[in-house]
């Protein structure tokens, strides 16, 4: 007879009623549980008893002591202390355990092998759950055990259940254990769902201490680079699971897959970030940990299937690996030898089942079990008297089904899917132009005719291909549906072998993996991409078994609602992020202080206030101008005005900039007397509507006009927002640039490039708010934070008046080469694809601990004056402040430029606020086809019918 685990006994003992909870209700001093383990033929039934010792007050005792209780599920006991109810339950009956092998059989497990030489895989799918486990071995990945369990608690690679998921996942696992004769304490676990997104990203980076030096690109430069790709808009709801470089180029060098060496000055990299939502991820986490596991690592199957299947040629020639689950279908696009392009699609194996439940009038089971013995996709390959006997629900008698009826029911779900992967491959290349063609893997490339069928609807070689290689249980393992399990083994066996064996410092933040799953053979789909020494590991880690401890994932913080993994992840600390200590504001009104005012006009310009306010922008004056009553009253501004009281009578401008500046104009007596005392002023507004496009040059006039230093930072509209508004936006910003001394353009179009595209029209428009923000606050802290070196109003003034377009740069460093890598991350500037090279003036502020160093600040200033113009007027300023040891902030202001078309604020590295503009998008391609997730429940083949 063979006992259960130990983890299913503890994860059966966690389900009883909390014992805190008991000891609430009844007043208990003490308690003693038994556990009892029953074998039968049935299966092993497990029970557990609590006897309890009860504490009341003396009186209720009548002078006895208190005396144990035991608490059955037979009767009711009743004492002179308390009347204590049943609370004993059979927790689980578990099904007999499958038997030992025979005598002399071969165990494919050695316990005395190391921890660091085993690896264990999870595929944690719609319609079941394999594990296996296997030793990494001189001569390759030897497998040890396997196990295998239906799914429960998942729909469409999605948990919906945590507790039915865990029961599978422990299940599974627990044959792997039994037949590797091991105990498996960590596995790494494929990843999929409809959340799982993907957006390219460019990093760009001076290579060295001195941009203008031509030297060898180093390690350090690499991992800068891939940093600065990672620096992207991802939403508060999503995070980030890959990050793929896909080439490097070194000045101007496109094509490099291996920068290290190379000589340049500077080195962009071309990345594929794969993010996804944070509550699908968590959930998948909770599972593994409920099960009592830790999680290793987190990898998109695409990824680990692409592992298994594909030659280095495939690489090469281009190819797409779709993994078609029972859920989702994952889909990975190779061009090059490197990765492209990531998704996955909503619609799987257990659609088609679902189809045919529905045609048959059967149930899933039922349907399932004709779809493996009968299915086809196509009709006219299936012989004419062909028929299958089945009773459909509601009839006594079975009836002869046609199998051409079969594939009547099967075919259009099997051409949707081959269209919507052809889809997602638009969206990346020309189909025709991977030579690869498709190779389809999963259990639902085993579908008989779907093959056919996806290359008549794609145009492209299709082949069904199976893990080949794998040591020890190659029969285990054989087949496309082991892909993914097979994919995950090699993932973690070549992550070891990369990173030394070590267990520590994983980069996506859910588990102990060395090195973000680098793996030799697709290295250079990873590099840079993680580094032990900068992991954001969650240390969730298992008690040891039999200390009846149920693990739990550590819950985050409540106050952000942001979840374990971000909870624990530790970040690149940035100093207006943190908590603060106790400071009194500035009060700027004193002499010797400038004057700062903030002044939000319309709508756009008054949101952007309303985030400085939130933000607790310190030191200036907040000012809300606008048509729009209504609006003005929800501003959080303490200063509003409402101008053009006559025109408009508080109704807005109605989207026409005429009225905006006849509305100003009518106000210009209440304006000047509004500014008149201030000695700069940043005019923020939303260009392409009414009341900014018109009051704001009307405004800045006003204001350059009193003698203060005048600052545009407007946005320009979505390309969504029409031509219309897009012409009146142009027009406004040439209105404005004669206007103020400095204009900052930020165009909200390329929120496009930088958000996922499940980012909400909410969140696109916050986002360019934030923006807003950033450039303001980024020009204001300079003044407003006095320094070892201040850097006054004059200074600012000398460099920013009457300058035209400018461009900032904020750089944040830490560790050894903090301030060169700060100074080197602010003088960098990826969005207008150049360095600060050309500009005739220099702003630079140091912003450092009490451990800033004269050598330091020397490196970084030398850094920055020698990527100027070499005629360049550079002001100097440093900031001492004792909350900031151990980091460095940079901010870098250039202006003077030769004309250009656009110049957008941009932080190079803020690693604790939104990165819009610290990364360069390539283009977005035009979407496929939509789809909705809702109709692809709907079987295709009736949907056709409608």
């Amino acid at each position: 007879m063979q006992l259960p685990s130990m983890r299913t006994c503890m994860r059966a003992l966690h389900r009883t009623p909390p014992l805190s909870a008991v000891s609430r209700q009844y007043r208990a001093m003490e308690f003693r549980c038994d556990v009892t383990l029953t074998w039968s033929e049935s299966g092993v039934k497990i029970a557990v008893c609590c006897f309890v010792t009860t504490l009341d007050p003396p009186a209720r005792w009548g002078g006895r002591r208190p005396v144990p209780v035991p608490v059955t599920d037979r009767s009711v006991c009743s004492t002179s202390c308390a009347v204590l109810r049943a609370q004993t339950r059979h927790l689980a009956v578990l099904p007999p355990p499958a038997p030992m092998p025979p005598p002399g059989a071969r165990l494919y497990s050695s316990p005395n092998v190391s921890r660091a030489r085993r690896v264990a895989a999870l595929d944690l799918g719609t319609t079941k759950v394999c594990c296996a486990v296997a030793e990494v071995a001189s001569e390759g990945l030897v497998v040890q055990g396997t196990g295998e369990a239906p799914s429960r608690g998942m729909r469409k690679g999605s948990v919906i259940d945590i507790e039915r998921a865990a029961e599978a996942v422990a299940e599974a696992v627990d044959a792997a254990e039994r037949m590797a004769g091991v105990e498996v304490s960590q596995v790494i676990v494929g990843l999929a769902g409809g959340h799982i997104a993907s957006q390219a990203s460019r990093g760009l980076v001076a290579v060295g201490a001195d941009a203008k030096r031509i030297r060898e690109v180093r390690l350090q430069d690499v991992a800068r680079a891939v940093e600065a790709a990672r620096a992207v808009g991802v939403p508060s709801d999503r995070e980030i699971v890959h990050l793929l470089p896909r080439h490097f180029t070194v000045d101007g060098q496109d094509g490099v897959r291996d920068a290290l060496g190379m000589t340049g000055m500077r080195l962009e990299v071309e990345a594929l970030i794969v993010t996804g939502a944070t509550t699908a991820i968590q959930n998948v986490v909770k599972v593994v940990h409920e099960a009592g596991l830790d999680c290793e690592d987190l990898v998109l199957q695409a990824l680990a299937s692409a592992e298994a299947v594909l030659a280095e040629e495939e690489l090469e020639r281009g190819v797409v690996v779709a993994d078609v689950g029972g859920g989702t279908t994952d889909i990975a696009v190779f061009c090059g030898g490197s990765i492209a392009h990531t998704a996955v699609i909503p619609i799987g194996g257990s659609h088609v089942t679902g189809d045919l439940a529905v045609g048959l009038r059967s149930d899933l089971e039922t349907a399932e079990i004709i779809k493996r013995q009968y299915g086809h996709c196509l009709q006219l390959t299936l012989p004419a008297d062909a028929t299958v006997t089945m009773t459909p629900m509601g009839y006594e008698e079975a009836v002869q089904v046609p199998q051409r009826y079969l594939a009547e029911v099967i075919g259009p779900r099997a051409r949707e899917m081959a269209a919507l992967i052809v889809a997602e491959v638009e969206r990346t290349t020309t189909p025709a132009s991977l030579a690869g063609g498709i190779v389809l893997t999963g259990g639902g490339a085993l579908l008989r005719g779907f093959a056919e069928i996806a290359q008549q609807v794609t145009d492209m070689p299709v082949r069904v291909a199976s893990p080949v290689g794998t040591g020890g249980m190659d029969e285990a393992l054989h087949g496309p549906e082991h892909a993914t399990v097979v994919g995950l083994l090699r993932w973690g066996a070549r992550a070891r072998a990369r990173s030394g064996v070590r267990s520590n410092g994983r980069s996506n933040g859910h588990g102990h993996g060395g090195d973000d799953g680098f793996s030799e053979r697709f290295g250079r789909w990873f590099l840079g991409a993680g580094d032990g020494d900068d992991s954001n590991g969650d240390q969730r880690q298992r008690p040891p078994r039999g200390n009846g401890a149920v693990p739990r994932p550590p819950q985050g913080d409540a106050t952000t609602n942001r979840g374990a993994r971000e909870a624990h992840s530790p970040q690149r600390p940035r100093m207006e992020m943190r908590e603060e200590l106790p400071v009194k504001d500035m009060d700027r009104t004193l002499e010797g202080n400038a004057r700062i005012k903030v002044v939000g006009i319309g709508g756009g310009g008054s949101n952007a206030v309303n985030r400085m306010i939130r933000s607790k922008l310190r030191g200036v004056e907040f000012i809300a101008v606008n048509t729009d009553l209504q609006a003005l009253n929800s501003s959080e501004a303490p200063m509003k005005m409402h101008i053009g009281r006559k025109l408009t009578r508080g109704l807005g401008a109605g989207g026409n900039p005429s009225v905006g500046q006849d509305a100003a104009e009518e106000s210009r007596e209440e304006l000047q007397k509004l500014l008149a005392d201030a000695d700069m002023v940043f005019v923020t507004a939303g260009m392409g509507g009414g009341t900014g496009t018109g009051a704001a040059p009307v405004i800045a006039e006003i204001v350059r006009a009193q003698g203060a230093l005048t600052i545009g930072v407007v946005t320009k509209p979505f390309r969504f927002e029409g031509v219309r508004r897009q012409k009146c936006a142009e027009e406004g910003i040439g209105n404005l640039q004669s206007k103020v001394d400095t204009l900052i353009t930020i165009p909200n179009e390329r929120l496009m490039q930088v958000t996922d595209k499940k980012t909400t029209i909410t969140d696109a428009f916050r986002i360019a708010d934030d923006v807003l923000r950033q450039g303001v606050q980024g020009i204001s802290d300079l003044i407003t934070y006095p320094g070892l070196i201040n850097l006054d109003f004059a200074d600012v003034k000398t460099i920013m008046s009457g300058q035209g377009a400018a461009l900032m740069g904020i750089g944040f460093g830490s560790g050894d080469t903090r301030a060169a890598d700060a100074a080197r991350d602010a003088v960098a500037s990826p969005l207008l694809e150049t360095t600060i090279a050309g500009a005739k003036g220099i702003l630079l502020n140091v912003t450092g601990g009490t451990d800033l160093t004269l050598f330091e600040v020397n490196e970084a200033a030398q850094l920055v004056a020698e990527s100027a113009d070499p005629e360049a007027q550079i002001i100097f300023g440093t900031v001492i402040d004792d909350r900031s040891n151990g980091e460095v902030k940079i901010t870098v202001i250039a202006t003077g430029f030769a004309p250009r078309e656009e110049l957008v604020a941009t932080t190079a590295y803020e690693p604790n606020a939104r990165q819009y503009f610290a990364t360069e998008r390539s283009p977005v391609p035009a979407a496929p086809p939509s789809y909705s997730v809702d109709d692809l429940d709907i079987p295709a083949f009736l949907r056709d019918r409608r």
